[in-house]
């Protein structure tokens, strides 16, 4: 939740890749990229509050994945607090197609 990226990892755990929605997914709708603000989660900060979201280092709503689930070739996630709902295609070899 702090960077924005879906993770493609393999059977043992290793990243293979990722999927930046913020600077891939919305320029291929015409949306203007969002770039990670680099903010991350540190429950040790004198400053985190568990019962105030602002300091818990999510990135900016319109990157901010939620939950993925893949349906007919596609991964499907959902996107913000009005959780919007995105797709990328998945190829034959588990490659995202950015197509």
């Amino acid at each position: 939740l702090d960077t924005g990226l879906i993770h493609r990892i393999d059977v043992e755990g290793n990243l293979i890749d990722s999927f930046d929605h913020g600077v891939a997914g919305r320029p291929a709708h015409g949306l203007a990229p969002v770039a990670d603000d680099g903010a991350v989660m540190d429950i040790q900060a004198a400053a985190f509050d568990s019962e105030d979201p602002e300091t818990w280092g999510y990135t900016q709503d319109a990157r901010r994945v939620w939950a993925v689930a893949y349906h007919g070739g596609r991964l499907y996630y959902s996107v913000g607090e009005k959780a919007e709902i995105w797709s990328v295609g998945i190829a034959s070899d588990g490659s995202l197609d950015r197509k």
